[in-house]
C-alpha cells in the first residue's frame, strides 16, 4: 500500500509525516545492524511526500539539528569531493563519480541534467542516479538516495528523489541538501523553482529516536504514553528472538 503525504513547506509536512509513520509503521528487526538500537526500526513502505515549498523558513523548538548543521549538509550535494572521510556522499556521487576507479568519471547534474534541459526544456532525460553496481554490490553501505528526476512542470523546475531507505529524522535535511541542488540546476537553466517530491521505498525510525519523533507531534506526557507503547511492541517482536529487552 502507498501512502501519500501533500504538504506546504518542510517543517509542516515532517509532523505529519511522522504521524503517518507512528499509525501504520511496521515493526522490524534488522539483524545486520551491530547496535541493538537500529536492530529494531519502525518501517512504512512505498512513502510519496511533496513539498510545494521546500524554502526553510525557522526551525522549529525540539528539531535536534541547528541551521549550521543544515547549511554544511547542503554543501555537500554540491561538493564533487568526498574530504570528510564517509563511505559516499551525494555530491561525489552526483557530480564526480566514479571517483575511486580507472573508468572515467562523469558530472551528472552539468553534463546531463542541466545541458539536457537547456535544449529541451520538456525532457524526461534529465536524471541524475548515486549507485554505481560494480562498486555498491559488493559494500555494506550504499547511497539511500538512489535517483534524483528533474523535470518543467508548469514551467517550474521540479525534483523527484527516489530513496531505497530514508531514515526520518533525516529527512527535513534530505529535503533541504534536494532543494540546494534544485537551485543550482534552476539557476543554471535559468528556470524557477517548483516542488521537491520525495518517494521512500523505505521510510523508517530507529529505535534511540523513538522519544525525539514522538516529542515532535506529542506533549511530553502523551509522547512517554506512546513511547511505552512502542517499547511493547519491539518487546513482542524480540520474544519471537529468545529474549525481552
Amino acid at each position: 500500500m502507498t501512502s501519500y503525504i501533500f504538504g506546504g513547506t518542510v517543517f509542516k509536512t515532517w509532523p505529519k509525516l511522522i504521524k503517518k509513520l507512528v499509525k501504520n509503521g511496521e515493526m522490524i528487526r534488522d539483524k545486520t545492524r551491530e547496535s541493538i538500537e537500529e536492530q529494531f526500526t519502525l518501517n512504512l513502505d512505498n512513502v510519496m511526500v511533496d513539498i510545494r515549498d521546500p524554502t526553510y523558513e525557522n526551525l522549529p523548538i525540539g528539531y535536534p539539528y541547528n541551521k549550521k548543521y543544515l547549511e554544511e549538509y547542503g554543501k555537500q550535494f554540491l561538493n564533487p569531493i568526498n574530504d570528510k572521510g564517509f563511505e559516499y556522499t551525494y555530491g561525489e556521487r552526483l557530480l564526480c563519480w566514479p571517483s575511486n576507479s580507472h573508468r572515467a568519471t562523469i558530472n551528472q547534474i552539468m553534463e546531463q541534467v542541466i545541458e539536457e534541459l537547456t535544449y529541451n526544456k520538456i525532457s524526461r532525460r534529465a536524471i541524475a542516479i548515486t549507485l554505481d553496481p560494480l562498486e555498491d554490490y559488493a559494500e555494506v553501505d550504499i547511497p539511500c538516495l538512489q535517483i534524483c528526476d528533474f523535470k518543467v512542470n508548469k514551467e517550474l523546475l521540479t525534483l523527484v528523489a527516489y530513496f531505497r531507505s530514508q531514515d526520518i529524522m533525516a529527512y527535513p535535511a534530505n529535503v533541504y541538501g534536494l532543494n540546494e541542488l534544485l537551485k543550482f540546476v534552476g539557476k543554471e537553466t535559468n528556470l524557477d523553482c517548483g516542488k521537491i517530491t520525495t518517494v521512500s521505498s523505505s521510510l523508517h525510525c530507529y529505535e534511540r529516536d523513538w522519544k525525539d519523533i514522538l516529542k515532535v507531534i506529542y506533549p511530553i506526557e502523551k509522547a512517554m504514553l506512546e513511547f511505552g507503547m512502542l517499547r511493547r511492541r519491539k518487546n513482542v517482536l524480540l520474544e519471537k528472538y529468545g529474549g525481552v529487552a
